[in-house]
């Protein structure tokens, strides 16, 4: 009783200051940290009782959990940030990691090590499938520190600050002087008193080949600087109106040497500086007209000599420089960027596309046409909602600044990083300002606060060079993704996702079979809503999702650009209205523009075939307004036109998918309708018709074309959890109900896919993948396997063949992405019967053990060899020589004996006195007593004592074929065509043209060996009768001297243990008495 007692917990302690669930626990060195549903970490440490040392709100959603040292406190929520704490902390955030676009962080931990100098790091889970790295010390910066300006000249204070390089600044003071600020030394770089003082200056600095510094005063005043202070170049703008310099732009690609300059009511100039005085190269087409007409920001593209311009209306404009001195606006994209404006616009060289950013907190992605020299725009995106003024692109590495609020942030536009680099508090975006990073990855910002010049350092070489992200399979989605596609280009598989997140996602994949590479390829965000349903087609591929909204997209070598858009009801963007502008300015003319008519309809799914005329697509769409919608697409001018409307209920539609032969659309709805529709003609009213399987929506369905039946068989699923087989014909459009069972998931059923005619599988929310089997035979549905998932909230699901690995690919999505690897061939060897029931695998098992153990026993038993001590008598006897030596024709010299059979045979090989029935072995050079036959396949005789082991062998290698015959027989995979069942079946097909001739092989045998032992005949006495001495010399040819009856000679050739050589004489003379006085 007392060692019971001790292995028994006591409840040492008891605390409930939650108002909620704990949803984590931890400890370390006396302390316990607890967080919950209440969004509160509440730190206790251990004495006698749970002592209370803090408690305070820690995130804005729920925290999942807690990480303790010795001095601080680590949380990871469900508002995607993790956060550190002191332990004496009463809700003030030491610091905080992020990862924009993910909804959660699942879990974390810190990789402790005995070093205590060594930084702690925190690996942690996020929703998006990454495993992500930080480290403990990471700060927001490294350093800050203010610049004293003031005592150069009393009541003076800096205006404009800009850097010429990494330690060198250039700070325009109010008095019009510049000075140059070199770590701390400051001297002065220009004095301008004269013509900069009271005046706010525009500065520019050239990275391009030299590093010049442009200012522009306000009265229209240039100066060039070198990066020493040299004036190199220095022009007026000279004419009659205002000349005052809102903005000075270099161009990039040109050396440093081409300056735009941008005067009042918009207009610009592009001055050649290698010039003194500068000469105007280009006189530049207005701005259009707005309150503040300016650029903000320009790139020179010199492949394609165009100048693109990003102004303060939020407008990008391109110019064509081919003239030699006007230059016209060549393509406008208006108010791209709200009225804010556009910030910053540069060229990718990874992907030579063009991208542009804005106060809007967007991100432009354009490609250009080769042949007319337009831009192509492709995708919008954001860094996250919280970000709403885009400032800068930094091209090396790729990296952007942006603010929000009062704070200056660094992000990374890596899709696996996704976090913040780094973070100042600077007063806002409307602060003079600067940034700059080097070549060793220190990254500075400066700023002017309360008339001081502050700057901010950190280095970014640890962040960047190891990996942040440890997953070896990319993140995904930070979001629920609704939506997957799989498909195959030369060999290689690809995978598009959509999710609520808004974005497409490309990703190509290796699979083999020891492990899976997956490897993302591009990011694409056009959608303003969740992405709802991708359908592929040759290297095109279409999404729906809500607002109404069909994107195509082309993949080219990897790269996807956006070719088309359709908008049901498109959005206007108003003056001040963020997030883009109405790019699509001539795509949708027809439609009706009420901005909040039909914003609720969302379009569920989308089915895409290729018609006649090359370059074409009917698009099928269904819609939450109950209507189905056919497209044409058009590639060549990237143009949806909607041909037909059609509707059979007052429900939403969720599902569709088309039978391209004969053009039929099947479409499901909440209703639990499945509806066929005849669009083989389209311009009249379109015939459907709809059969009720379900009590709710149907999910998902897939069908499959029964070969020469022109019928078609559909499986679906739902709402309700069951699932329904029906049979659709084709050619008197009918529906005929086929199979049906309830329940087969606990919770709704959100994908199906057919493998072949009979078999398919099913997944639901329930987290269970499921293979079904369609036994015609016996008019059942069967389960055949049942396999456990591992991400939740599955939306849906998408399989592939893939001929190079000849298996089947299936991804499942939802919160998460997962795939697996489904070979047909070993599911279906075990197929036949329920894997519930293991007397099929005992039995079989036992058979293959019987059948070996026959093939030993028949190998390795002694066959009735006649020993050599045998020594005949050759004196006063009739002698004959042996069988073997005996011819048809020839007569044998005969002695009288005092045997029983009056004959005395011998073998002249062995030299011993040969038995009755017994035979010389050409191949084991014995003599065989009732010999049958020499088997070459087991390299043994066939005699007396191993006939019972030899025919035991027959018979149980015969079932085994027969039953391993059946179990091939189910495992033939059907296809629609003969090529595609000629190529999956092909090993299947040699197995059972093998199977069927090793039956008929072992059938003929055990059948012939059977007779042989009801008779008690042997092969060797049946084929040579006409050369056995015993045999040709009776009175009858039929006559069988040794036949006892069927049943006695059956049961002494196998249940009887060896018999009497002398028997064999008895049994013989017995039987030819009986016969001759029979018959005298």
């Amino acid at each position: 009783d007392e060692q019971d007692s001790k292995d028994m917990f006591e409840e040492k302690s008891n605390v409930s200051h939650h108002n909620g669930a704990i949803f984590g626990i931890s400890y370390y060195e006396n302390f316990l940290c607890t967080v919950g549903d209440d969004r509160t970490v509440k730190l206790y440490k251990f004495h006698n009782n749970l002592e209370l040392l803090a408690s305070f709100v820690a995130h804005e959603a729920r925290i999942w959990q807690s990480c303790l040292t010795s001095t601080h406190i680590l949380t990871c929520g469900e508002d995607s940030s993790i956060r550190l704490w002191s332990h004496k902390s009463t809700g003030e955030i030491l610091r905080c990691f992020s990862v924009h676009r993910c909804k959660s962080v699942w879990c974390m931990d810190i990789l402790r090590d005995n070093d205590n100098n060594k930084p702690l790091i925190i690996i942690s889970g996020w929703s998006d499938g990454g495993v992500r790295r930080y480290h403990l010390d990471d700060v927001p910066i490294d350093t800050q520190e203010s610049i004293i300006l003031n005592n150069i000249l009393q009541n003076d204070f800096p205006r404009n600050i800009i850097f010429l390089n990494s330690i060198i600044m250039i700070v325009q003071m109010n008095s019009g002087q510049l000075f140059k600020v070199d770590q701390q030394n400051i001297t002065l770089f220009y004095d301008g008193r004269n013509i900069l003082k009271n005046g706010y200056v525009k500065m520019n600095v050239a990275n391009d080949g030299n590093q010049y510094l442009a200012i522009g005063s306000l009265n229209g005043y240039v100066l060039i600087f070198d990066q020493y202070g040299n004036i190199i170049n220095e022009f007026q703008i000279d004419i009659n109106r205002n000349n005052k310099i809102l903005q000075m732009l270099w161009l990039n690609n040109t050396l440093s040497s081409k300056l735009l300059v941008c005067i009042p009511d918009g207009i610009m100039f592009v001055y050649n500086i290698t010039n003194r005085p500068a000469t105007v190269d280009h006189y530049l087409e207005v701005l259009p007209d707005f309150e503040q007409r300016w650029p903000n920001t320009c790139v020179y593209h010199d492949q394609y000599n165009l100048l693109l311009i990003g102004d303060r209306q939020g407008n990008i404009l391109s110019y064509d420089l081919n003239n030699q001195l006007n230059c016209s606006i060549y393509q406008k994209f208006e108010r791209l960027h709200g009225i804010n404006g556009t910030s910053s616009i540069d060229i990718d060289k990874n992907t030579n596309l063009i991208r542009s950013c804005g106060r809007d907190g967007y991100i432009n992605i354009f490609s250009i046409d080769n042949e007319q020299r337009i831009l192509i725009h492709q995708s919008t995106f954001t860094i996250t909602s919280d970000i709403t003024w885009l400032d800068q692109f930094i091209k090396y590495p790729s990296l952007i600044t942006c603010f929000t609020t009062n704070n200056f942030s660094l992000y990374t536009l890596d899709e696996q990083t996704k976090r913040r680099l780094m973070h100042v508090e600077c007063g806002g975006g409307h602060r003079n300002h600067d940034f700059f990073i080097d070549r060793n990855l220190n990254a500075y910002f400066v700023y002017i606060r309360n008339k001081q010049v502050y700057l901010a350092k950190k280095n970014l070489m640890r962040i960047l060079s190891e990996a942040t992200c440890l997953s070896i399979i990319p993140p995904t989605h930070g979001t629920e993704i609704r939506c997957v596609k799989l498909f195959q280009i030369s060999h290689r598989l690809y995978m598009i996702t959509g999710s609520e997140d808004t974005q497409i996602k490309l990703f190509s994949f290796q699979i083999e079979k020891s492990y899976s590479k997956c490897e993302h390829i591009s990011t694409l965000q056009s959608h303003l809503s969740a992405v709802c349903d991708i359908i592929v087609i040759d290297n095109l591929f279409f999404s729906c999702g809500a607002r109404a909204q069909i994107f195509a997209w082309q993949m080219k070598n990897n790269i996807v650009i956006r070719s088309g858009h359709f908008m049901l009801h498109p959005l206007r963007r108003r003056h001040g209205g963020g997030g883009g502008g109405n790019i699509n300015n001539d795509e949708n003319k027809n439609d009706n523009y009420d901005d909040d008519h039909g914003l609720d309809v969302r379009f569920t799914s989308i089915a895409a075939i290729p018609m006649v005329d090359i370059g074409n697509y009917l698009l099928f769409v269904t819609a939450s307004d109950a209507i189905l919608r056919i497209f044409r697409y058009t590639s060549s001018s990237n143009r949806f036109t909607l041909l037909q409307t059609s509707t059979h209920s007052e429900y939403c539609q969720l599902r569709v998918k088309v039978y391209s032969k004969r053009y039929i659309a099947f479409v499901s709805s909440t209703d639990g309708l499945l509806c066929a529709y005849d669009c083989l003609t389209l311009d009249n009213t379109i015939r459907s018709t709809s059969i009720k399987l379900h009590q709710s929506g149907i999910n998902d369905f897939d069908l499959i074309e029964i070969i020469d039946n022109n019928l078609l068989r559909l499986a679906s699923v739902g709402d309700d959890g069951s699932v329904h087989v029906s049979i659709f014909d084709i050619n008197n459009w009918i529906w005929k109900r086929e199979y049906s069972k309830d329940n087969i998931h606990q919770s709704p059923a959100t994908g199906i896919r057919f493998l072949n005619q009979t078999m398919f599988v099913s997944i639901g929310i329930d987290q269970r993948l499921k293979l079904w089997t369609i036994k015609n035979d016996e008019q059942i549905l069967e389960l055949t396997k049942n396999y456990l998932v591992d991400i939740r909230d599955i939306l849906s699901m998408d399989m592939i063949f893939c001929d190079e690995k000849n298996e089947f690919v299936i991804v499942i999505v939802g919160a998460g992405v997962q795939t697996i690897q489904f070979d047909l061939t070993n599911y279906l060897r075990t197929a036949i019967y329920d894997t519930s029931n293991y007397f099929y695998y005992i039995a079989y098992g036992l058979l293959v053990y019987l059948s070996l153990f026959f093939y030993f026993m028949t190998c390795y038993t002694d066959p009735g060899y006649v020993p050599y001590r045998r020594i005949p008598n050759w004196t006063g006897g009739l002698v004959s020589t042996s069988d073997d030596d005996e011819d048809e024709n020839e007569r044998q010299e005969q002695r009288p004996v005092t045997t029983s059979n009056n004959y005395l045979r011998k073998c002249l090989l062995c030299n011993i006195e040969q038995p009755l029935r017994s035979h010389h072995c050409d191949f084991c050079n014995r003599c065989v007593l009732k010999y049958d036959h020499h088997c070459p396949y087991l390299e043994t005789c066939i005699g007396e004592y191993n006939h019972r082991y030899f025919w035991c062998f027959l018979l149980t290698t015969d079932i085994l074929i027969i039953w391993s015959i059946m179990l091939s027989s189910g495992s033939f995979v059907p296809f629609s065509d003969w090529s595609s069942w000629l190529h999956i079946n092909k090993f299947r097909l040699f197995a059972m043209h093998i199977l069927i001739i090793s039956v008929c092989a072992t059938t003929i045998l055990l059948c012939i060996h059977s007779f042989f032992a009801l008779t008690n005949s042997t092969t060797w006495e049946r084929v040579s009768r006409h050369r056995i001495t015993y045999l040709n010399r009776l009175p009858d040819e039929d006559l069988n001297p040794f036949h006892q009856g069927y049943c006695h000679n059956f049961f002494y050739s196998f249940l009887c243990h060896r018999i009497k050589e002398q028997q064999w004489d008895i049994v013989y003379k017995k039987r030819v008495e009986e016969h001759v006085t029979l018959y005298m």
